[in-house]
């Protein structure tokens, strides 16, 4: 049994009031939030995984030989979870345990209770913006006297355990001779109830169908990788034979670009042009006339019913993070084939998880090359290529894929991942 507890929880109707970590600091819903979507309870009840939610006052008077879990679920930028925030940036809280109550610090210092920092729905690189986060982790371990063993980190980075075992290797003498933390890497937006939240209206594997595009390529949030990507687009004349969303381009944040992506300045001066002419351009709408909603949790069937294939843009693409969410979830619980412009090794990690890819349907040896803007051109050659198809010669291309999208379909309603992270739970909590 999964025993969760919160600070403000109300015992008779079971209702979360509340997120935890709030206790004597500012109650800033951007910094903790609660639900964050897929909602773990959710998830848990779906595959009838036991778990009980109580007042954390209450798994203390308790006191059960088994501990119970404490969940701190920070919301954005690491820095604001360890209010590292510089002046201009005000810190909304003080620190990631300064705002949990002195009795569940003593029920952790005690070893009965174990502190979650809760991130599946995000995937930080651990080095950010001048902080390393297990650094910061062991700080607030160390300041309030909490052995390792009852912390566990749970986020979207799937190279979580290699970041930290570098991390643990070059340690100066302050945390070298300290424990480890637990870690386990999850993303709760796999475990989206795809089919229910859809009404079953997902698309299927089907050749016989007329699309009227070659591809795909969604870009809500344009992050500087997805607009060196649209610009490189654009400049490859790839516009018309996909159905691409954008939401308005800034020109300004484009010379965000060189600095984030570390392409030279004469890279982003001939692309600038095609940046000016996205400005015209867009937006760019594909199934909805809308920018503000996050739509995680959408889908229409004819979007898939009418390409080949996904380009999936991905949160991350030049940073030290591999991080799967919906936009990788989609087209697989659409059987739709894709390419991914994402991080260096991000189809490898794919495949080590059990799913499969599309060589050698489509080219993949982008997936090695470790500079973005490389990597992003040698993706850009392979949508060229197979845009240069007719569609009859498309069609014949998806015929082969046949087995690999049903496959990913299958795999990714498997229990895998859920299982190590409850197994994670149990183990840590025994007592």
């Amino acid at each position: 049994m999964i025993r969760i507890g919160y600070d403000k929880f109300n015992d008779s109707t079971w209702e979360i009031i509340k997120p935890n970590g709030l206790i004597g600091q500012e109650d800033v819903p951007e910094t903790y939030r609660l639900y964050l979507p897929p909602w773990y309870g959710e998830i848990f009840k779906r595959y009838k995984i036991p778990f009980e939610i109580k007042s954390s006052w209450k798994l203390i008077q308790e006191n059960n030989k088994d501990k119970w879990i404490y969940l701190l679920e920070p919301n954005g930028d690491p820095r604001g979870w360890f209010g590292k925030f510089t002046d201009e940036n005000p810190n909304p809280i003080k620190s990631l345990f300064a705002g949990i109550d002195k009795k569940t610090l003593k029920s952790c210092q005690e070893n009965k209770t174990v502190i979650c920092l809760w991130q599946p729905n995000e995937g930080f690189p651990s080095e950010w913006i001048g902080i390393n986060v297990f650094e910061e982790i062991y700080k607030e371990l160390k300041r309030e006297k909490i052995s390792p063993n009852n912390f566990l980190y749970v986020c979207g980075n799937w190279k979580t355990d290699i970041e930290y075992k570098r991390w643990k290797e070059q340690l100066t003498e302050e945390f070298k001779d300290w424990e480890d933390i637990h870690l386990c890497a999850f993303n709760n937006e796999r475990y989206l109830d795809f089919k229910k939240k859809w009404n079953g209206q997902l698309s299927k594997f089907d050749s016989s169908l007329k699309r009227e595009k070659h591809f795909v390529c969604f870009n809500r949030e344009l992050r500087p990788h997805r607009k060196l990507f649209l610009t490189m687009m654009l400049e490859a004349k790839l516009m018309d034979t996909g159905m691409i969303s954008s939401k308005k381009f800034d020109i300004e944040t484009f010379f965000r670009v060189p600095l984030e992506l570390g392409i030279g300045k004469g890279i982003a001066k001939k692309l600038k042009g095609y940046a000016e002419k996205l400005v015209e351009m867009t937006p760019l709408i594909v199934d909805v006339n809308e920018w503000n909603t996050n739509h995680f949790d959408t889908s229409n069937k004819w979007v898939y019913d009418n390409t080949y294939f996904s380009i999936v843009t991905t949160t991350w693409c030049g940073e030290d993070t591999i991080f799967f969410d919906e936009k990788i979830w989609k087209p697989m619980a659409n059987e739709h084939p894709f390419l991914v412009v994402g991080n260096y090794k991000v189809l490898g990690e794919l495949r080590r998880q059990g799913f499969k890819t599309f060589h050698p349907y489509i080219d993949e040896s982008y997936d090695l090359e470790q500079h973005p803007y490389k990597r992003m051109k040698l993706i850009i050659k392979e949508t060229k290529r197979l845009s240069e198809f007719t569609m009859g010669e498309m069609n014949e291309w998806y015929e082969n894929l046949q087995l690999i999208v049903e496959h990913n379909n299958k795999h990714l309603y498997s229990l895998d991942s859920l299982n190590e992270l409850t197994t994670k739970f149990n183990d840590i909590t025994k007592g």
